[in-house]
């Protein structure tokens, strides 16, 4: 069980390496048409993802009132 979670790491370990270099290739005007933008040698996507705002998405907050019939 371990051997097949150590061999899923290292395949994907490999697939992000070739995504990344796949990326590298492309211009900067090529990159932000599909979303991304190269930061210090990094190819990053243009909307970032805040820690805080991540908390706010999976555990929104409930309603202080129920619906009433009447």
């Amino acid at each position: 069980m371990i051997f097949i979670g150590l061999l899923n790491s290292v395949k994907q370990y490999f697939a992000n390496k070739h995504a990344e270099q796949s990326l590298r290739s492309l211009d900067s005007h090529s990159l932000r048409d599909i979303g991304f933008y190269q930061d210090n040698g990094r190819i990053r996507p243009l909307s970032g993802t805040n820690p805080d705002q991540l908390k706010a998405e999976v555990m929104p907050q409930k309603p202080n009132e129920q619906p009433q019939d009447g």
